[in-house]
């Protein structure tokens, strides 16, 4: 998977810290909340990190466009929800992934592919068990975990349209 794309002269595998510069010598000058496209149908958001994110975590997202491990709880208040496709440092900038295919996430062990994902007790990590209040809208996963995947979550494929807590209708009604 290919994370860079020259077009928009985008390395959404760097991160940059909060004044502006890149780890790399290069300037992360994309406000926070910019949304741009990848490849493969992704699209990518630009946000801070309020906390180390593993990578292919699930992500909550303030109003704010501050980032951390998903909870219940964040999905519960109405969070966005991405995907860190690179390990993200604390008080960092960079990109997750919010829509698109080619997507990699934590999952629990034994979590089945073609199902909807739920978020877990372990922040970061989906599984395909939960109740209705854990439903993550608008994700399914393509690939499934192994049994023997480590409780910290294994990465899997999933296939991602705008995640959310709430079902969203993209014909309005009326």
């Amino acid at each position: 998977m290919s994370i860079l794309t020259p077009t928009l002269g985008v390395n959404f595998a760097a991160e940059g810290s909060a004044s502006g510069v890149v780890d790399q010598l290069t300037r992360f000058d994309h406000k926070l909340g910019n949304v741009v496209n990848g490849e493969k149908g992704q699209k990518w958001m630009a946000v801070q990190m309020t906390s180390a994110i593993s990578q292919y975590a699930a992500v909550g997202v303030s109003e704010n466009w501050l980032a951390q491990p998903l909870t219940i709880a964040m999905l519960n208040d109405g969070w966005f929800v991405g995907f860190a496709q690179i390990a993200l440092t604390k008080g960092k900038r960079g990109w997750i992934a919010v829509s698109g295919s080619d997507i990699k996430c934590l999952a629990l062990k034994a979590c089945a592919a073609d199902v909807r994902l739920y978020a877990t007790a372990t922040a970061g990590v989906i599984d395909d068990a939960g109740t209705a209040d854990d439903l993550i809208w608008g994700i399914n996963a393509v690939t499934a975990a192994s049994a023997s995947a480590p409780a910290t979550g294994q990465a899997i494929e999933i296939i991602a349209t705008f995640p959310s807590r709430n079902y969203v209708d993209p014909v309005p009604q009326g």
